[in-house]
């Protein structure tokens, strides 16, 4: 069988405080973003070394998107520390910080930018500016084989915090159903397959929350006895 499988892919970036003694640094970033959804651009924060957070960041928009609507949110979400920073324990822990959200009109595809002002509790000014690009979303074919009269189970889609907690089931919409069988999408638990390199390894070896999407053939469908290569 042939699974056409339409990836929706959201990528967070997180941004620590401007370095002190440059209260007027400046960043650029390049984010990507997919039609129609939002997308998480920054996590802006500040913690001192017992990660312990020193507050709230201010942000001033300076140039809004021309083709989207930017939000900004106080709450909590996890750092990104790099591993040679005294803070990199910290990352599985959640502290303050604002969200900085874009999200394109709806149907526009190309590219947008924004700039904004932050100013940490600290008092330094970091100045930035994103340029983005909005894209369809990624089309990722995959071959699959079943048995005769088996049911196959696609595919397991999950999304984790550093800690391993879950960030909520995805959402699965079936674009184009099996000729010869049926799909089926459930929510619950399974495992996770993250390679050795990613911060989130450990997490392999509990369970977690996520979506899993299933294939069953026809009763006595075959695909060589029928001829359909």
């Amino acid at each position: 069988m042939d699974a056409v499988v339409n990836v929706n892919s959201t990528y967070s970036f997180n941004t620590r405080e401007a370095v002190p003694g440059l209260p007027n640094s400046a960043s650029q970033a390049h984010r990507i973003a997919t039609a129609d959804h939002k997308l998480l651009l920054d996590f802006l924060y500040s913690v001192d070394p017992d990660c312990a957070s020193k507050g709230f960041a201010a942000v001033r928009v300076v140039e809004a998107p021309k083709n989207g609507k930017l939000a900004t949110e106080q709450g909590t979400g996890f750092p990104n520390f790099a591993k040679d920073n005294p803070r990199h324990e910290c990352n599985i822990r959640k502290i303050d910080g604002v969200s900085v959200f874009y999200e394109p009109n709806s149907g526009f595809l190309g590219p947008d930018s924004i700039a904004l002002d932050v100013i940490f509790p600290s008092g330094s000014l970091s100045k930035r500016r994103y340029s983005i690009d909005v894209k369809s979303p990624q089309i990722v074919e995959q071959a699959r084989f079943v048995a005769v009269d088996q049911k196959l189970q696609l595919e397991f889609v999950y999304a984790l915090n550093p800690d391993c907690s879950s960030i909520g089931y995805a959402t699965v919409n079936v674009l184009e159903r099996p000729k010869n069988g049926k799909v089926s999408v459930e929510n619950g638990t399974g495992f996770t397959n993250f390679p050795q390199n990613n911060p989130r390894y450990e997490c392999n070896k509990r369970r977690t929350d996520g979506v899993s999407v299933f294939y069953e053939p026809n009763e006595g469908f075959n695909r060589r006895r029928l001829g359909d290569y």
